[in-house]
């Protein structure tokens, strides 16, 4: 009568055990992956870049907007095709060196820093800030 006890035990700690790793499953399948949001004045895209000038602290690159990934809020629209120019510090990483060169394609973060002074007849330009590049 023991045996046949302890058996029965086992047997319902197994298969409660297995019906909630079962259900541990079934709920993370379920459950979709959040959308990273961007902080305020933030802006993720794809960029090729077509120009790099070297200053003593910092590059400034333009290039081509392929395409806008993700927005954060306060950004007005960017047209895909459209020549952004950012700013990089050159005290940045080396592999962010490497990855900024002539004709090649980024995936990046980018703060807008809209220029506040304008003169008579002139437009108001965005100017951008490099904050990261991703893989």
């Amino acid at each position: 009568m023991k045996i046949s006890f302890f058996i029965l035990l086992v047997s319902i700690s197994f298969i409660n055990c297995s019906n909630s790793k079962k259900a541990s499953k079934e709920m993370t399948q379920d459950i979709p992956l959040a959308e990273v949001s961007l902080a305020p004045n933030h802006i993720q895209v794809l960029l090729k870049i077509s120009n790099i000038i070297q200053g003593e602290t910092e590059k400034t690159i333009s290039g081509v907007l392929v395409e806008v990934l993700n927005y954060g809020s306060a950004v007005e629209p960017v047209p895909s095709g459209s020549i952004i120019k950012f700013s990089m510090s050159n005290e940045l990483p080396k592999d962010y060196q490497e990855k900024t060169k002539v004709g090649t394609t980024i995936n990046a973060v980018l703060l807008s820093e809209n220029q506040e002074m304008m003169m008579e007849g002139q437009t108001k330009s965005t100017l951008w800030k490099l904050i990261s590049i991703n893989d």
